[in-house]
């Protein structure tokens, strides 16, 4: 039903598509974490990252679970297959936060994987960056004139809820 209350050019249309399939993938990759659901919220957030290539909610959401899978899944025994896990969540964090650099919980588990990392001198840097920073969240003009109705509908969720080995306070 959606593609067919989309308006404008063809090309609007197509994006605007595009994007709504993205946020609505990212939603249920939301879900099925809360459902504990790994393996589908990991596919879901795939074809948001696809969908749109613009979406840093689904670039720290799919970093999540990939941090997650380093962390306290069974790639958490190998250490290489670990590595791997924990380098593809920071490429996804540092394209979520060029894509907004407000995006707090994007700084904040990168300050985490830093602290993992023994880096927790850049850890504290970042988390120190990041209180004193008043920027606020970037939204498209798709979702609304502005980042009030964007939040007031609910269109760009992500994982809000962190495993304690996630979060900097841990790490640190």
């Amino acid at each position: 039903l959606q593609p067919t209350q989309s308006l404008g050019t063809p090309w609007d249309r197509e994006l605007f598509n595009r994007n709504t399939a993205a946020e609505y993938l990212n939603t249920m990759a939301v879900i099925y974490l809360r459902l504990g659901w790994p393996a589908a919220a990991e596919e879901a957030l795939q074809r948001a990252t696809l969908a749109d290539r613009q979406f840093p909610e689904a670039r720290y959401d799919l970093a999540v679970v990939a941090a997650s899978n380093a962390l306290l899944g069974p790639s958490s025994k190998d250490e290489s297959a670990r590595r791997a896990w924990l380098q593809r969540s920071r490429r996804l964090l540092f394209d979520a936060i060029v894509l907004d650099p407000a995006f707090r919980e994007a700084h904040s588990l990168y300050a985490a994987l830093d602290a993992l990392d023994g880096n927790c001198d850049e850890a504290q840097t970042r988390l120190r960056d990041l209180a004193a920073s008043h920027a606020h969240r970037l939204y498209p003009v798709d979702t609304g004139i502005g980042d009030m109705l964007a939040a007031s509908i609910k269109r760009r969720r992500h994982i809000t809820d962190l495993p304690e080995a996630l979060t900097p306070e841990f790490q640190l």
